[in-house]
């Protein structure tokens, strides 16, 4: 699961078999709301928002939001912003790239933006709150 290598990317150890049975069970599965209230359960701020699209560019490079594919509603990773495109990855860890336009069109607007921990990752394990 993306979510998982995401999080860690970010400078947070998590129990990982924990961390996944907490996602994959909650309620709201697999809303990003599901994905905000597991994170906090691990005492991992977060802020979920909806923003104007003409913000995107001063959102930070790596954030979580919700794009409209075909009428069908995906969570999926931003992991880098280029000038002239956005490189994506879905829950299941398959990487696209698409235009900044593109982007644009399927955007809804929300995010979820985690920080990335100040500590090194093999500092501190963040757990279950």
């Amino acid at each position: 699961m993306y979510l998982y290598k995401f999080i860690t990317n970010l400078n947070y150890y998590v129990d990982r078999k924990d961390f996944l049975l907490s996602y994959n069970t909650h309620p709201k599965f697999p809303d990003i709301i599901a994905i905000s209230e597991t994170i906090l359960q691990y005492g991992i701020k977060s802020t979920l928002a909806e923003i104007p699209k003409n913000l995107l560019n001063e959102l930070s490079d790596t954030f979580i939001t919700l794009i409209n594919f075909d009428g069908k509603i995906e969570t999926v990773f931003i992991n880098k912003k280029h000038y002239k495109n956005i490189i994506i990855t879905s829950t299941n860890g398959i990487n696209n790239t698409l235009s900044r336009e593109k982007f644009l069109e399927v955007w809804s607007g929300v995010i979820l933006n985690v920080d990335k921990s100040e500590n090194s990752i093999s500092n501190e394990k963040f757990s279950k709150k």
